[in-house]
């Protein structure tokens, strides 16, 4: 059962006990399957009890094909048109949530639970849209919050583009905002210089509207095999987990202060619009340009064309520049995949 990845209870112990009892005629009088004797049978079989894993995504069967014809269809496209490093971008969503309690805190011996203190919005989400170049310049963020209406009387921070949706996500319409307010502003792009955007298989970066704007603006749009954004994306190889640890420092820090608004049941009130916003910017002024610039390197896509950085590749990670692989909600980009961009990406190359 387990192998099928099957829950597997007390209870269930319990049941299959007592029928394997029933086989061998033995009373239930005599061997009721208690929860002490289950205990002591897992103790004896060395079973003990997990905490449930995080659903992290599985590469597909033919990833190491895919990685492969991904990285020569890039060569091709290079040795055609040289794109300088700042006209080479990456762009994806990140979900942030407006409360971010620790994991794993640290309590002393004893009490089997540990007092937290928290806003209780855990389920209460924005979506960031961040972007990248391949010389390390780092675009202003998009914030999508879940709202009809743009909030009033509210002065957000410069640097960061504000935006709402009913839903809290990134569509079709909002795509084309970000490419005429972020993308197409981009330090070069008002020379008209030739450029390379690397997309997910998100729903709304493939539509035909999307890919015919870059066009327009002499961007070609390279599209990621749907399963292979962890290996391939440079956002979520080495940018997105240093970016949400920043944002769990400050979410952290002003947890610990005592400036916090109550609500009229005396809970402490979520993080206001403008408070997210500000801890957005500064967690994305934080990522050092080096960082950036490995991320490309690292997934092959500013590799030299004669190989001689082929080994980024294969160099080790730090900790803190690993892609954050048991977020649930790093976008539905390879959940929500465009059959038609995939094939249009296998296809050319």
């Amino acid at each position: 059962m387990r192998s099928s990845g099957c829950k597997i209870t007390y209870e269930k112990l319990q049941m299959k006990a007592q029928e394997i009892a029933c086989k061998h005629n033995i009373p239930p009088a005599l061997f009721k399957a208690s929860r002490g004797w289950v205990m002591r049978f897992m103790g004896r079989h060395n079973m003990p009890i997990r905490r449930r894993a995080t659903r992290c995504p599985k590469l597909p069967p033919d990833f190491t094909d895919k990685i492969e014809s991904f990285h020569q269809f890039i060569l091709s496209i290079f040795k055609e048109t040289p794109y300088p490093l700042s006209q080479i971008g990456n762009a994806a969503q990140t979900a942030v949530s407006f409360a971010m309690p620790c994991n794993s805190p640290i309590a002393l011996n004893g009490p089997s639970s540990v007092l937290m203190r928290t806003s209780g919005n855990e389920k209460l989400r924005c979506t960031v849209m961040l972007a990248i170049t391949a010389d390390g310049n780092k675009l202003p963020p998009f914030v999508i919050f879940k709202r009809k209406t743009m909030p009033k009387r509210v002065q957000f921070p410069h640097g960061i583009h504000v935006r709402v949706q009913a839903n809290g996500w990134m569509d079709f319409e909002l795509m084309v905002d970000w490419i005429e307010t972020v993308w197409n502003r981009r330090p070069g792009a008002a020379m008209k210089q030739p450029a390379l955007l690397v997309l997910d298989s998100f729903r709304s970066h493939v539509v035909k509207e999307v890919r015919e704007l870059l066009c327009e603006n002499k961007t070609q749009q390279v599209v990621i095999p749907g399963g292979l954004t962890s290996v391939l994306q440079p956002l979520d190889v080495c940018v997105k987990k240093p970016f949400k640890d920043h944002l769990h420092h400050f979410y952290n820090e002003w947890v610990m202060s005592s400036d916090h608004q109550l609500t009229p049941t005396g809970k402490v009130k979520c993080p206001s619009l403008e408070l997210m916003c500000m801890w957005v910017i500064k967690s994305w002024d934080l990522i050092p340009p080096e960082i950036v610039v490995g991320s490309f390197k690292k997934t092959g896509i500013s590799s030299a064309l004669d190989g001689s950085k082929d080994d980024a590749l294969w160099e080790s990670d730090d900790e803190e520049n690993t892609s954050d692989m048991s977020s649930t909600e790093e976008g539905a980009s390879d959940n929500e995949t465009n059959d038609s961009g995939a094939e249009v990406l296998n296809k050319e190359s």
